[in-house]
């Protein structure tokens, strides 16, 4: 099997299914935010909805900060990336690619083709 096709690890599975639950939930508590308390909205219900939204980069970024699988040129290329304009595709190929060395190399290909 090709290295970029490498099975998923526990640690990149776990990372990404804790972050799609978060995000849902989190979305799912907006969604009743928003719809049972119109004019007053549940202060815990907001906050907690709005920690599980926000929990999905910032479990990202600590992973990357922690990560043993990049090198420090490799981390750079994926904050420069999770950072930019186009930081929700860079999510969803950190969480989604397994080979995080061989999708950092092409990101870095594809910003020196476009700039």
């Amino acid at each position: 099997m090709p290295p970029s096709m490498a099975r998923p690890s526990f640690t990149n599975r776990a990372l990404g299914a804790g972050c799609a639950i978060s995000n849902l939930l989190g979305m799912a508590g907006l969604v009743l935010t928003a719809t049972l308390a119109f004019e007053e909205p549940n202060t815990a219900l907001l906050l907690f909805s709005a920690v599980l939204l926000f929990a999905a980069p910032v479990a990202v970024l600590l992973h990357l900060a922690f990560t043993r699988e990049l090198s420090r040129q490799e981390k750079q290329i994926w904050i420069k990336h999770l950072t930019g304009s186009r930081a929700g595709w860079a999510l969803s190929d950190y969480l989604t690619f397994p080979d995080r060395r061989a999708t950092a190399r092409r990101l870095s290909e594809e910003e020196a083709m476009d700039g």
